[in-house]
């Protein structure tokens, strides 16, 4: 309904990264993600964008501390931070920053700018908070199960031993004395190299 505003997911994945490596990663990954984005879209970045997003991505970094995702638990008190801080960040950077430098460098008429800055706050807000908040949660849980795969030294090897027994059974380079993988004791391991 707005013209040249779309909903777009790049702001999930700038929620996550900035939400993780803080405040200079975030307006980084939010300044070159929408450049390149633009870019490949066979125009010239629109630089007002671009600044907001690397704007958004400062803001969102901004909590990271506080939310602390990487170390902590992701429960009902972070949550809300998160989306405290991604409502801040879009709101100040599409209602605001946006449209202002869309006025003072292009020069577009202000209530176009204005409202396409509503739409995108809107969409953005709602495509970082949903969409980053699931990708904040699985990347929390496949982090934490690699940890705890890697500290449960019996898990670990287990591991091992069903890629070894997965490697082996389906090459013909190797060959073993008996049948041990099938129990996946990979410590008894005994291979030998057949022949041509």
């Amino acid at each position: 309904p707005v013209p040249n505003t779309n909903i777009s997911l790049q702001y999930a994945v700038l929620a996550l990264l900035a939400t993780m490596y803080g405040p200079v990663a975030g307006g980084l990954i939010g300044f070159i993600g929408h450049a390149l984005i633009d870019l490949s879209w066979g125009g010239s970045p629109w630089w007002s964008w671009v600044i907001t997003s690397a704007f958004v991505g400062v803001v969102i970094g901004l909590f990271a501390k506080k939310l602390d995702v990487q170390e902590g638990e992701f429960g009902k008190g972070k949550v809300a931070v998160f989306v405290v801080a991604n409502v801040i960040a879009h709101v100040i950077g599409w209602v605001v920053v946006a449209p202002v430098l869309d006025i003072l460098i292009y020069a577009e008429p202000a209530n176009k700018v204005f409202a396409q800055g509503v739409f995108a706050a809107v969409s953005n807000t709602v495509t970082g908070v949903i969409v980053g908040g699931l990708l904040v949660l699985s990347t929390r849980e496949f982090m934490r199960c690699i940890i705890q795969m890697l500290l449960d030294s019996y898990q670990f090897c287990r591991m091992s031993g069903d890629c070894m027994h997965f490697i082996l059974r389906s090459t013909t380079v190797f060959q073993s004395k008996c049948n041990i993988l099938t129990n996946r004791q990979s410590d008894k391991l005994s291979i030998r190299i057949l022949k041509n």
